[in-house]
């Protein structure tokens, strides 16, 4: 017992260039029928958007990504020279007077 699938009939106008690429693809038996390739081509079309925003999706992932970067450069560069002032701040505290007392008249350096 076979199953009839029965689908809605549609009319579709299309340029001389592409009908005739539409025929010729069918009469290639890569396809049982002109009906079959415009199938596959809307699907194709389908898959075309598909594509299309997962890439939009993925540029927006990749400027997020780019600007973190940005970001966490900028904390490394204060957090190095945070650490930098806290490195002198600890090195003044545990010299001895006389060094100190040297780098107030004449400076550390």
């Amino acid at each position: 017992m076979s199953v009839l699938i029965i689908m809605p009939r549609l009319t579709v106008t299309l340029s001389d260039e592409r009908a005739e690429k539409v025929a010729e693809m069918a009469e290639k038996d890569e396809y049982e029928s002109k009906s079959e390739v415009i199938n596959y081509f809307i699907s194709m079309g389908e898959d075309a958007a598909e594509i299309q925003s997962e890439n939009e999706r993925l540029q927006r992932e990749k400027r997020t990504l780019i600007e973190q970067r940005e970001d966490n450069r900028e904390l490394v560069a204060w957090a190095e020279d945070h650490r930098s002032l806290l490195e002198d701040e600890y090195e003044r505290r545990n010299a001895p007077l006389w060094k100190r007392l040297r780098w107030f008249v004449y400076g550390k350096k």
